[in-house]
């Protein structure tokens, strides 16, 4: 029996990834550089500063800099207000009071993790929640997963994963951890075909089924 439950966040807890990207497009516009919305799909699961290393490998670093400390902080001030809370998990969440431990393992920043889990009123929930600060590698790596297991004391293959994007899927197979797939309306079974995973994800009651 599995003895703690790892959640991503963008794309499990909140929809974010929409309202990121905007935000950046913005950011880039004014400092000269645009974004089409074509790359949306090069950003979901991957860290802002990967995304425009990715995308944009010739932009001055100087300009990157400013691009993200902008966004960071006209994202950071509406983040609670923009994003669209996940009611599925974040319900089975609230109510969760079974002997499992229960954590975060994101690629965003610790600043909007916490505001956004407090924002919602599940951040003592967790044992511990773990942002892109706590890492060197971002998934697709299992770093941020193989982290997670020490700081709840269990091992790896006592962690179940709930995951979004394929990266993070990736991330959670490579640290030899089950994972079952949220399905958010970004994302399609179809996306995950290739993969071993312990199965998909929608409604309250299957989160409740698979997780409990």
């Amino acid at each position: 029996m599995s003895k703690a439950i790892i959640f991503d966040f963008d794309g499990v807890i909140v929809l974010s990834e929409h309202v990121r990207f905007h935000a950046l497009q913005q950011s880039a516009k004014k400092y000269g550089l645009h974004i089409d919305n074509d790359q949306f799909k090069n950003i979901n699961g991957r860290t802002t500063k990967y995304f425009f290393n990715m995308s944009f490998p010739e932009l001055d670093e100087a300009v990157l800099d400013k691009i993200i400390v902008n966004y960071t902080k006209e994202y950071k001030d509406k983040i609670v207000d923009l994003v669209t809370p996940v009611t599925a998990t974040i319900e089975f969440i609230k109510e969760y009071a079974g002997p499992k431990l229960l954590a975060v393992a994101s690629g965003s920043t610790t600043v909007m993790l916490d505001t956004v889990l407090n924002h919602i009123g599940i951040l003592d929930k967790f044992i511990c929640v773990l942002g892109q600060e706590h890492v060197t590698k971002h998934k697709p790596d299992p770093e941020v997963y193989n982290l997670a297991a020490r700081q709840l004391g269990c091992s790896n293959e006592d962690c179940i994963v709930i995951e979004d994007t394929v990266l993070g899927a990736e991330a959670a197979i490579s640290a030899g951890m089950p994972v079952y797939i949220f399905l958010n309306g970004v994302n399609r079974k179809i996306d995950f075909e290739h993969m071993k995973v312990a199965g998909f994800l929608e409604t309250y009651e299957q989160v409740c089924h698979a997780l409990a």
